[in-house]
C-alpha cells in the first residue's frame, strides 16, 4: 500500500502495475493524465484529482475515486471497473469514441458521478460481456446519456452501493420521486351496497416517464407491490343520504424500487335520495 501526494495537474503520469501485482494507494494524485500500464491491478482511494484516464493495455481490475471531474478514455480490464466521481460540480465523462470494457462477472462496471454523466461515446460506450454496467447518479437531469440503453427502469432514492435485487445494467439515482395515491369520486342511491367498488376508487399518479434511449418508463407494474387500503363511511346500504369522505391509506402498497408515496384522500362518495 501506498501513501503519496503527487501534484502536478498539467502533467501526464504513468503507472505501471504487472500481470499478478496490485498498487493500493490512498494518497493524492493530482496529474492532468493518469494511463495505466500492464495488467495489473490498481486501487487508489484517496481524493483523487485526475482530469483525464486512460489504459494502454487490458489491465486487471480497477477502483478510483476522483475529487473533480474526470473524462475516461479507452479502457479494458479483465475484472471489475469501479470509478466514483465525488463532489456536487464534478462529471463524469467518457470521451468520444473511447469504451469501458470489463470481462467481470457481476458489477463489471460501476461509474457514480456527483453531478453530471456526460457520454461523448455513444450507445456502446460501455462493454459487460459477462456481467452487467451501474451508473448512479443524482438525478437524471443535466446528463447526456447518448443511446446508452439499460433496457430497464431505472432504480431510485440510493446514492451509491448495491443496486438491490434488480438485475440487469441500470441507472440508479439519489432523488426519491413521488407517487400520490389519490381516492375517487362515487355515487350511489340511498340503500345500494358500494362497498366492492372501493378497493378500485384511487389513482396513482407520477411515475417516472423514462428517457429514449437510456431508460424505460414506470408503470404501477414495475414500480410497485401490495394495493391501498380504501374505505368511506357511506359505502354500505345504510349509510343516509348525504356526502361522505373516501379516505386513502397504504394498506399492502409498496415502492418496489425506490419511490415515496404520498396520500391525498380528496374523494366524495355522494349518496342521494331513494325515490
Amino acid at each position: 500500500r501506498a501513501v503519496y501526494r503527487i501534484v502536478d495537474p498539467g502533467s501526464t503520469a504513468r503507472l505501471q502495475v504487472e500481470s499478478g501485482a496490485r498498487f493500493n494507494g490512498n494518497g493524492t494524485l493530482t496529474v492532468g493524465t493518469l494511463t495505466l500500464v500492464g495488467a495489473g491491478s490498481t486501487s487508489l482511494t484517496g481524493p483523487n484529482r485526475i482530469g483525464t484516464l486512460t489504459a494502454s493495455s487490458k489491465i486487471g481490475s480497477l477502483s478510483l475515486n476522483n475529487a473533480q471531474s474526470i473524462t475516461v478514455n479507452a479502457l479494458a480490464a479483465r475484472e471489475a471497473v469501479d470509478i466514483k466521481v465525488a463532489g456536487a460540480s464534478s462529471d463524469l465523462q467518457i470521451a468520444s469514441g473511447a469504451m469501458i470494457t470489463s470481462d467481470a462477472a457481476g458489477d463489471a462496471i460501476t461509474l457514480s458521478a456527483g453531478r453530471h454523466f456526460i457520454n461523448d461515446s455513444g450507445a456502446g460506450a460501455l462493454s459487460t460481456a459477462n456481467g452487467r454496467w451501474l451508473i448512479y447518479l443524482p438525478s437524471p437531469t443535466g446528463s447526456s446519456f447518448n443511446g446508452l440503453n439499460s433496457n430497464n427502469t431505472a432504480i431510485w432514492n440510493i446514492a451509491s452501493g448495491a443496486a438491490g435485487p434488480h438485475p440487469g445494467p441500470r441507472y440508479v439515482f439519489a432523488v426519491s420521486p413521488t407517487l400520490t395515491v389519490t381516492s375517487l369520486d362515487l355515487s350511489k342511491t340511498y340503500g345500494d351496497d358500494v362497498t366492492s367498488q372501493l378497493p378500485f376508487a384511487y389513482t396513482i399518479t407520477g411515475f417516472d416517464a423514462g428517457v429514449a434511449g437510456a431508460y424505460l418508463a414506470d408503470s404501477a407494474a414495475t414500480a410497485l407491490s401490495g394495493a391501498p387500503v380504501v374505505t368511506s363511511a357511506g359505502a354500505e346500504a345504510a349509510a343516509a343520504a348525504g356526502t361522505y369522505q373516501v379516505d386513502v391509506a397504504q394498506g399492502s402498497l409498496t415502492s418496489l424500487n425506490g419511490y415515496s408515496l404520498a396520500f391525498s384522500s380528496t374523494g366524495v362518495l355522494t349518496v342521494n335520495r331513494a325515490g
